[in-house]
């Protein structure tokens, strides 16, 4: 059974923050708001959020910063920008962000994004177990970079050229 997502939005102008809040809630996902980065800092990091839709220009702290800070304490949580201008786009890339969306933004442009970042966390998160030589391990799949059968035993090749090597079945 898949959780429901926790998301939260970090966005100064308070009609987008509501309707970004209304759409989160009309498909069904957990959300919180804070108006500035300084605020979205404190929340992220106290809220165990699954996702952050971090707008770009705010007083205060700037989207930027505030995602640097974040990824210091937390390098899995997922971060969206939100901008009016794409002149930040290969900025964001830098806080290892996960997309970048343009105001204004539509329902439909705002339920891809999220479709797709979810989709892509539920994968991240599925493993496999595998009896090892020493002992059992899970292997998350998004790590597997090949498998190959070797005399009766499998040897998974991961990213980072580490390998597990499986024992007699």
């Amino acid at each position: 059974m898949e959780t429901k997502k926790k998301i939260l939005v970090v966005e100064d102008e308070k009609n987008i923050a509501q309707v970004l809040a209304f759409n989160l809630m009309q498909a069904g996902y957990d959300y919180d708001i804070a108006q500035d980065g300084e605020e979205g800092l404190r929340k992220a990091l106290r809220g165990n959020f699954d996702l952050i839709l971090l707008d770009m220009v705010m007083p205060l702290q700037n989207g930027i910063e505030t995602a640097r800070e974040i990824r210091l304490n937390d390098r899995q949580v997922k971060i969206i920008f939100l901008t009016a201008s794409p002149e930040f786009a290969v900025e964001s890339y830098s806080v290892k962000a996960n997309g970048y969306l343009l105001k204004p933004i539509g329902a439909e442009k705002l339920y891809a994004c999220l479709d797709e970042i979810v989709q892509e966390m539920e994968f991240s998160s599925r493993t496999i177990v595998v009896r090892g030589v020493h002992s059992a391990q899970r292997i998350p799949l998004d790590q597997i970079e090949y498998v190959k059968a070797q005399n009766k035993h499998i040897l998974f090749a991961l990213r980072g050229n580490s390998r597990v090597l499986t024992t007699d079945p």
